[in-house]
């Protein structure tokens, strides 16, 4: 018998030991004896009943397992067994906000519009990709630039899908990522026609930091808009759920709370907040990189924001739980489009070439198809040198091909973001509340 190299071990400030395994997800408290029968790679160092529970729970494994294979089926099965088609459609780069972190460069670097033709173009290319896909599920993230700018051909890709899924017994879903400011009650119920999800809104901290951030194009600032579309999105709380993003870096952290404060005292209370990191994604938003927190940061500083959230009845901190891909966007049936009909994977990737993977013809054909696009599909951690081994393999997914783009000039290299240091938080919240619910 060995133990399996996913074993995670984490020991707290008061010097509890908790072993958790990222493949299966099984968590202990073990002994100092247990950790250093696991540091040593020494199993008979275990007593019977450990013994026997390692085995039961995949911490401890038979020596001929390879548990690179079983990672590589979830990670398979993620990737190309899924019934599910993704599509991410920017229907605008033009945005009336001006963000001071964008990556996409504020709609001032490019201003096209996706017209209804090439919306109907990018709808018959799904259409096929589901049919080939023998697919049950459609679901298109509407995307910009600022989507409501032109949200009309918006419901004119979604009529044309919902049309074929009505007539294929398929289910479509929508949903939409907007800065809220331009949100009305007769969009919403349009998006309810499109089964829509989700909304999620951008909110950046008090509306004195938010409007040094979000800016409105003329200068002004943006909190009310935003916050009027979130009250309205309140209304329809039954029918679709919204997700409050807090982009995070040195510039608004020590806020955060203030404005939890304040959403709280408004009377938001169906909406769930969720943080994001800023970062330096694109050429556009290279130059704020010195306002970003260093990763050695995010542990504490997630632990800290997602407990105040939880307090305030704005989220549930986060389990620790598994991930075969990095994110939806390794799917082989996943997709983002620009508003000219150029195909991408991410939607970081959207306007530079290098990463451009074909373009959607007229007839809803894809033509043009580049190496990138082969080449993003043949990403594959465990041929990789920091993945293969690597024991959060499991729970990250080999990470973010877009930072290790950016860091090595390959998909084909870790893209560690948000998962060190992180994941043992959360190991350590979800284990003491265990703890406490037991004792209950």
């Amino acid at each position: 018998m060995k133990f399996s190299k996913y074993n995670i071990i984490h020991t707290t400030e008061n010097q509890e030991h908790i072993l958790f395994n990222s493949l299966w997800g099984s968590t202990f408290v073990i002994s100092p004896s247990v950790k250093q029968a696991i540091e040593s790679s020494n199993p008979t160092l275990l007593t019977e009943e450990e013994n026997r529970l390692f085995i039961k729970y995949n911490a401890l494994i038979p020596d001929e397992y390879n548990e690179s294979c079983i990672y590589n089926h979830f990670y398979n099965k993620s990737r190309y067994g899924k019934k599910c088609l993704t599509a991410t459609v920017l229907l605008t780069w033009s945005c009336n906000f001006r963000c001071i972190y964008c990556y996409e460069g504020a709609g001032e670097l490019r201003c096209e519009n996706m017209t209804k033709n090439r919306a109907g173009a990018i709808a018959n290319f799904l259409i096929k990709c589901s049919e080939e896909q023998r697919g049950e599920l459609i679901h298109v993230v509407l995307f910009g630039g600022e989507p409501l700018l032109n949200i009309d051909v918006g419901f004119h890709m979604l009529g044309i899908l919902k049309e074929y899924c009505l007539t294929s017994h398929k289910e479509l879903q929508c949903s939409l990522v907007t800065n809220g400011s331009l949100l009305t009650e007769e969009i919403v119920s349009g998006l309810l026609n499109y089964n829509c999800k989700f909304v999620q809104i951008t909110l950046d901290g008090p509306e004195y930091i938010h409007n040094c951030r979000r800016v409105a194009k003329d200068g002004s600032g943006t909190f009310q808009k935003v916050l009027h579309g979130i009250t309205i999105m309140e209304e329809f709380c039954s029918q679709i759920h919204t997700y409050i993003r807090i982009n995070v870096d040195k510039n608004n952290v020590d806020s955060i709370p203030m404005l939890l404060d304040t959403l709280k005292d408004l009377g938001i209370s169906h909406s769930q907040v969720d943080f994001g990191i800023t970062r330096d994604s694109t050429s556009a938003c290279s130059s704020y990189k010195s306002n970003c927190l260093p990763e050695e940061y995010l542990p504490d500083i997630l632990n800290e924001l997602w407990k105040y959230s939880e307090a305030n009845m704005f989220s549930k901190y986060p389990q620790p739980m598994r991930k075969w891909t990095y994110c939806g966007l390794f799917d082989e049936y996943s997709f983002t489009f620009s508003p000219l009909g150029e195909l991408y994977k991410c939607w970081e990737m959207v306007g530079d070439n290098k990463h451009k993977m074909g373009y959607i013809k007229d007839d809803g054909t894809l033509t043009d198809v580049t190496f990138a696009y082969y080449d993003w599909l043949s990403i594959d951690p465990l041929k990789e040198p920091d993945c293969s081994d690597c024991k959060y393999l499991p729970i990250c997914g080999g990470g973010c091909r877009m930072l290790s783009y950016r860091q090595t000039g390959t998909y084909h290299a870790a893209g560690c973001e948000k998962v060190k240091g992180v994941i043992e938080k959360q190991i350590e919240v979800y284990v003491r509340r265990q703890v406490q619910f037991q004792n209950n």
